[in-house]
């Protein structure tokens, strides 16, 4: 990756021409889950890192995409989802509020992060 610098309020700042996106997972307080949250967490980590993203667990600012993820279906994790990003929720077996068995809730939650850049890409 070519970096280059730029003058910034006085100050040189070295940059990165191809910033890496930066996805947050967000979860809820898990006293009612009803999936592994920890393992979807670590399975997504593992694979978007793979894919060149960046990951921040509880991200406290602003991100390119997020991943709310709730245990159970009251999915307390939306609350923080940011309505100028790609988002998407997962509340125990759902996502989105749609059924999704809990074994495809990675596979799937891949396709829509894949699927949001490739369309933000064209």
């Amino acid at each position: 990756m070519k970096s280059y610098f730029r003058k910034l309020s006085g100050f040189c700042v070295k940059e990165n021409k191809k910033k890496k996106k930066t996805i947050g997972i967000y979860f809820c307080g898990g006293c009612n889950s009803k999936i592994d949250r920890v393992q979807i967490a670590e399975s997504l980590t593992r694979k978007l890192e793979k894919d060149g993203f960046k990951i921040v667990l509880n991200p406290s600012f602003s991100v390119d995409y997020l991943i709310a993820l709730s245990g159970c279906s009251a999915e307390c994790a939306s609350k923080y989802r940011q309505e100028l990003v790609g988002a998407v929720s997962v509340g125990g077996e759902k996502i989105e509020s749609w059924p999704c068995p809990a074994d495809q809730i990675v596979s799937e939650i891949m396709d829509r992060v894949r699927d949001y850049f490739e369309r933000l890409a064209k």
